[in-house]
């Protein structure tokens, strides 16, 4: 009753939040993992390409930029891609709506 009643209402929807908050990161970051996957397996094809061509990796400087060449195309592709912009948009969201309730 009265202010224990409002006070346990308060509780239980700042816990709400916290749960929706933790939930959508865990998607968001499962969604980057795969991400990374994709540039790990990018890479890979990249370097076998190159060996097949007989055109050696010569320098750590050649290979970092391979690195960045494949790792760019692969992120761009996966910040465009319609599941991580809805993901990141519910993530702003419950972390907003977290930081809400936890006043």
């Amino acid at each position: 009753l009265g202010y224990t009643r409002e006070l346990n209402d308060k509780i239980l929807s700042g816990f709400d939040a916290w749960q929706e908050l933790h939930q959508v990161n865990l998607e968001y970051q499962l969604i980057l993992g795969e991400g990374w996957v994709s540039i790990l397996e990018r890479f890979q094809k990249a370097l076998e390409t190159r060996v097949d061509e007989e055109k050696p990796i010569t320098s750590l400087e050649a290979l970092a930029n391979l690195w960045y060449e494949v790792a760019d195309s692969a992120f761009i592709d996966l910040f465009r891609s319609e599941p991580y912009i809805r993901t990141q948009g519910r993530l702003l969201s419950a972390s907003l709506t977290y930081r809400i309730r936890q006043r």
